[in-house]
């Protein structure tokens, strides 16, 4: 038995979705002469590359559509050659290899927007007829008649199941760390430390993984480094004022829970906008120090559909091991009833910038 290790190819890629003048649900899929097969766009990450970036990037190189992600669909990995899989063996250079492919879920852009993808995007480099040669918008039944690999079906279902459950309304809520800040040492004043060139480099790089969302407005608390985060990052952000302290002796234990008091009352401004604004934002952003996220972790427990997005979303916050600067996660908030009175949180993910 061999003991050679399999190596492992990182891909994404998007199950783009709309709804035609009538209302009816349509997926995107694409056609590879090389291959004979139909499949949804998607391709391997370049050097450096985020499976967000890769799966916006990808997509309009295939499809011609610029996207926006907005929840994750699945993780799918198999072994390139094998049968019913990717390609035939004969048909693939890297054919044994392991291919992992990060999906999402993604609506395509109105025209009114698309600038603001190109200016953190470069111009899409369309695919060539040898790699791609047709795209279909289609139904789900027409979909499970033409893709033809399993995998890919399932994707499908489950895509359009999620959509039936209230995804069509899902709602992204971009929580960001800033860019690495000058040593506390030489700046008395905490708000006013700035970032640092390697924080500055970091936040530059979030830009593009905050384009693949495209918050309609970003957030950023009164210290310096999230306001310069947010600017870097490509954003104008609406700066968080502290509330008016309350006089001494009308609340206990401060100052922690005057701090803790403006983190809950920015995450509120920031979910009232999101979920209550009459003109229906899709995503919205927001710049934290380390301290404020580590709050919001508590804040957010309750929102949580279930006991497993509330550890994911635990770890995904805890800063000190997994949330560097300059890196943040995308969180998908569901509405429970068709009304949306009430939303959940269903999906936690991280928001790698390209500089890692």
């Amino acid at each position: 038995m061999s003991t050679k290790k399999r190596r492992i190819i990182e891909a994404a890629g998007t199950v783009p979705y709309r709804f035609t003048e009538s209302g009816e649900l349509r997926l995107c899929i694409i056609h590879r002469p090389r291959y004979d097969d139909w499949s949804w766009p998607k391709g391997k990450l370049t050097a450096h590359e985020s499976h967000a970036h890769a799966a916006v990037r990808e997509t309009a190189e295939e499809t011609g559509y610029h996207v926006r992600l907005t929840a994750p669909l699945a993780e799918v990995s198999y072994v390139l050659g094998a049968q019913d899989e990717d390609v035939p063996t004969a048909g693939i250079k890297n054919a044994g290899s392991t291919k992992h492919v990060f999906y999402w879920i993604a609506e395509v852009l109105p025209h009114n927007r698309i600038q603001e993808r190109k200016n953190t995007f470069a111009a899409p480099l369309q695919s060539t007829p040898e790699e791609t040669d047709r795209m279909r918008w289609v139904s789900l039944e027409e979909a499970l008649e033409l893709l033809t690999r399993t995998d890919d079906k399932n994707l499908a279902f489950a895509c359009v199941q999620r959509l039936n459950e209230g995804y069509t309304q899902a709602r992204t809520l971009l929580l960001a760390r800033n860019g690495q800040g000058a040593e506390k040492k030489n700046w008395p004043e905490e708000n006013l430390r700035p970032l640092t060139p390697r924080g500055a480099a970091q936040a530059y790089a979030l830009g593009a993984e905050l384009s693949c969302f495209l918050p309609e407005r970003t957030y950023a608390f009164t210290e310096q480094r999230c306001i310069q985060t947010a600017e870097l990052a490509g954003q104008n952000p609406h700066i968080l004022l502290p509330q008016a302290e309350q006089p001494r002796g009308t609340h206990t234990n401060a100052p922690q829970n005057a701090a803790e008091r403006r983190v809950s009352e920015a995450l509120s401004t920031v979910l009232e906008y999101l979920l209550t604004d009459g003109s229906q934002p899709r995503c919205a952003a927001l710049l934290a120090s380390a301290q404020q996220l580590k709050t919001m972790n508590t804040l957010l427990a309750d929102v949580c559909a279930n006991e497993e997005t509330q550890h994911a979303l635990e770890d995904a916050l805890r800063v000190k091991k997994y949330l560097t600067p300059g890196s943040g996660v995308s969180i998908t908030l569901v509405p429970v009833h068709a009304q949306a009175t009430s939303w959940q949180i269903t999906d936690v993910t991280k928001v790698t910038p390209l500089v890692f």
